[in-house]
Order: C-alpha cells, then structure tokens, then sequence
C-alpha cells in the first residue's frame, strides 16, 4: 500500500498585449488557484511476472480570478 498528500497554493497575473513588442499592455488577468487531494494505491504481486494495482484518488481544484 502507498499514499501520497498533495497541497498547492498560487497566485499569479498575466499580461496580454496587442504585438510581439510588448510595449503597450491590453489587459492585465490575475488569478488565484488552491488545489488539495490526495490517493492511495493497493499493489499485489499475483506471480512473479504480474502485479496487481489499484488506486483511489480525490482531488479540489479551486481556479478563481481576483
């Protein structure tokens, strides 16, 4: 049996511009993203050329502009 966590947290913006000088800004998008789970995962050795696997997993994916 193996089990993993995971948290992520993140805030971030991106710029937008009308050309490939980058001289004039369009708009400007920032975000805030949280994403937590974790699984688990059963293994059986069924012979010594097959293994059995089986895994469980749960995620939350919060992706929101601030």
């Amino acid at each position: 049996m193996k089990g993993k966590l995971f948290y992520h947290d993140h805030q971030d913006h991106y710029d937008s511009y009308g050309d490939l000088t980058f001289s004039q800004r369009l708009a400007r998008s920032t975000f805030e993203d949280h994403l937590a789970g974790g699984s688990l995962i059963l293994e059986s050795n069924l012979a010594d050329w097959s293994t059995a696997r089986l895994q469980l997993g749960y995620k939350v994916d919060s992706h929101r502009e601030r």
